[in-house]
């Protein structure tokens, strides 16, 4: 599926990959020709995990033909709602409803009904899509498969860091809308549950239940593009009047009934008269079951979306997610690998990528004993971006953050590897040195400046990052709006081009699917850490450190993003007493062909130390 305008719509990104010297110098020369390429919005895709998909195929006369085993699991017979079937049908459009069991005992669930002419357009699972055309049926059904069994919505409590009873209750309190029914469901007393969500709220830094199962089920679910709001969904599926969907949207992501008044601009009088009404036309009654079938109508609208692209099937890679929320409600994501007993070492993520570390990387560090963690920065991954004005150099505003995560985890010293971010580890020697150890930097990027020497798509790219700073965002925009898996491969392609060690390792399909990991947040959209970065980048240096004699640097000498020259003079001069090495066989992905080579340099630091 394609997220441009339409079929026939130009791609922007051909130019840069198919003649970018021809783009650099036009960049050079001064031209404007691309300015109007950018696109304008960001529109990315999010990531739905497998096992939260329910599918069936009906007949045209409501009869079950096919049903995978979530669908089973989660929905009865009986749910199926003919009336949304037959809609579907008449309308050539999709419909979603939300269906309560026969006997009013187990979870409602929040289905999508479309005919199946459509349903070849959605975001399916390669299987779905090979029953969907080898099986005779008239409507397909989509559902999230259910939400008080399932082991995604467990994990996505512990990325909290709540207790197994406090799970129990929330999900719960997720499945009823109703914390008596979930004290009941989870085998605790009333005034047991009401302490148990009264914790689990202050562990994930929210005052209201609505927040929270928001929260717990759109991490449960994926990963969502940014600027995709509820409102809208609820006022198109439902009918809702578009003041109806903004105060249904807003109290269900955790606003009260007054905050979400004054944010419509209604009085609360009114408000509360338009929340009976939405209240009676979703079918709920309680705040908790609204969100819930808020976010669930959210993932469905996505998924069948045909034309905004919709939602994608996630991997089925288990990264430790662990979410810690700051002082102003705001949250920090991070994996601690593990285990608990190992050395730490934090692993710090390059400017165009997110916090998941090479898998090979991870192996070796455990092999060695260490215990590799990794912090999404502000406005990376599943981090949430700080204020710019708060914090004007990016690499300075990871520290609190790194900090918060070391605090939780009751680490007081860390050695650090940089997978580039080497201004970060610097930032941080500046900030915080007496939490640091050991560092070893790999292929650290030097500022961006103009380079003869580069070539290639990255060749232009920096050229518009260093004449044109305020072009990064949409260019940034561009990439999440356009770039699909299949574009991605092109992308690697181009940018390892004459380095034969990098190619032969984004054949290997470890390590493309390892990289396809670290960029896959910039195509849900959230590309703030990325932007404030690459802007940072083009206009300063850090200053050089004392003594560097702790610091070890690995660069690629078939790196073909940079001169490894250049490199290796730039760092010296910041690194005073730090070793270098230069690896002949190496290139830009060297934490993952040289894994090995790199840990046990640590090791060797350990052991002398």
């Amino acid at each position: 599926m394609s997220r441009s305008a339409g079929p026939d719509a130009p791609d922007p990104l051909t130019p840069w990959l198919d003649a970018p010297g021809e783009v650099a110098e036009d960049i050079r020369s001064g031209s404007r020709a691309y300015d109007d390429t950018f696109t304008k919005s960001i529109v990315g895709y999010g990531y739905l995990k497998p096992d939260r998909l329910g599918l069936a195929l009906l007949a045209r006369d409501g009869a079950l033909v096919f049903a995978n085993a979530s669908f089973e699991a989660s929905v009865e017979a009986a749910m199926i709602d003919r009336a949304a079937m037959d809609a579907a049908l008449a309308g050539d459009r999709v419909v979603i409803s939300r269906s309560e069991p026969a006997d009013g005992a187990g979870a409602s669930v929040t289905m999508a009904y479309g005919p199946v002419a459509l349903a070849r357009g959605w975001a399916l699972p390669e299987d779905s899509l090979r029953q969907l055309e080898k099986t005779p049926c008239a409507v397909v059904v989509l559902a999230i498969a259910g939400a008080d069994t399932l082991e995604s919505l467990s994990d996505a409590c512990d990325s909290f860091g709540l207790t197994p009873g406090e799970t129990r209750v929330v999900i719960g309190l997720i499945a009823t809308g109703n914390l008596r029914d979930a004290a009941r469901q989870a085998g605790v007393g009333y005034g047991t549950a009401r302490k148990a969500v009264f914790e689990a709220m202050r562990r994930m830094g929210v005052t209201r239940q609505t927040a929270m199962v928001e929260r717990l089920l759109k991490l449960s679910l994926g990963v969502w593009p940014v600027g995709r709001e509820g409102d809208a969904v609820l006022s198109d599926t439902w009918g809702l009047t578009a003041r109806q969907g903004a105060l249904a949207y807003r109290v269900s992501v955790g606003m009260s009934r007054t905050e979400a008044a004054r944010a419509t601009g209604v009085s609360e009088a009114v408000a509360k008269k338009e929340l009976a009404a939405v209240f009676a036309a979703l079918g709920v009654n309680s705040m908790a079951a609204l969100s819930r079938f808020v976010v669930e109508a959210r993932a469905l609208s996505m998924l069948t979306d045909v034309i905004a692209g919709g939602l994608r099937q996630g991997d089925e890679v288990i990264e430790p997610l662990r979410i810690l929320p700051r002082p102003d409600g705001s949250f920090i994501g991070f994996s601690d690998y593990g285990p608990r007993s190992g050395a730490p070492v934090l692993v710090l993520h390059s400017s165009s990528s997110t916090r998941p570390v090479p898998r090979r990387l991870v192996r070796a560090l455990h092999a060695a004993r260490f215990r590799p963690i990794a912090i999404d920065r502000p406005g990376f991954g599943m981090t949430d971006p700080r204020r710019a004005a708060d914090h004007p150099d990016p690499f300075d505003a990871a520290c609190p953050d790194i900090a918060r995560v070391l605090d939780a985890l009751k680490i007081e010293r860390i050695d650090v590897i940089a997978r580039g971010g080497a201004q970060v580890a610097m930032a941080m020697a500046a900030r915080m040195p007496e939490r640091m150890g050991r560092v070893i930097l790999i292929n650290p990027d030097p500022p961006t400046r103009p380079d003869e020497r580069r070539r290639g798509p990255i060749r232009a790219v920096k050229e518009l990052f260093f004449r044109r700073p305020e072009l990064i965002e949409l260019f940034a925009n561009t990439m999440a709006a356009h770039i699909s898996e299949d574009r991605a491969r092109q992308v690697i392609a181009r940018l390892v081009e004459g380095s034969a060690v990098d190619t032969a390792a984004m054949a290997d399909p470890l390590n493309y699917a390892d990289f396809y990991r670290g960029i896959r947040m910039f195509m849900t959209g959230r590309a703030v850490g990325y932007v404030r970065e690459q802007m940072a980048m083009t206009r300063s240096d850090p200053p050089p450190l004392s003594d560097a004699s702790d610091w070890r640097v690995f660069i690629g000498a078939a790196d073909p993003l940079h001169d490894h020259r250049h490199v290796d003079a730039y760092w010296r001069g910041l690194l005073p007493g730090a070793r270098f090495e230069t690896i002949a066989d190496g290139g830009r992905f060297i934490a993952m062909t040289h894994a090995d080579r790199i840990v046990a340099s640590l090791s060797a630091e350990a052991v002398s130390s």
